[in-house]
């Protein structure tokens, strides 16, 4: 059995970041749809009201900031993570696997 005894926290905190910055910029995405397919769906007055600011360049600014917060989010988590990880395995032994060839 193989034992891994500790994580690389910068490796596992830039791997959360990609991850969570390809979901944040799909739930931007589908929020943006959303919140615009919803806001018609309520009438005129309501779709003026609801998605104005989703709308072109806000929509965008939205889903950028979205994506970044997530990414950064991620990282941290990330690290945050592996950094427990190896305290953990330091002092209870890490995780056992069974490699085959």
């Amino acid at each position: 059995m193989a034992v891994i005894k500790r994580f690389g926290i910068l490796s596992v905190a830039r791997i959360n970041a990609a991850i969570s910055l390809v979901i944040g910029l799909i739930l931007s995405v589908l929020w943006i749809v959303f919140t615009g397919v919803t806001g018609v769906a309520r009438g005129i007055n309501s779709a003026a009201i609801g998605s104005a600011a989703m709308n072109g360049a806000g929509g965008l600014v939205v889903i950028i900031f979205v994506t970044i917060v997530y990414a950064i989010v991620g990282f941290v988590a990330g690290a945050l993570v592996a950094l427990l990880y190896n305290v953990a395995a330091g002092w209870f032994g890490g995780i056992e696997m069974e490699i085959s060839d």
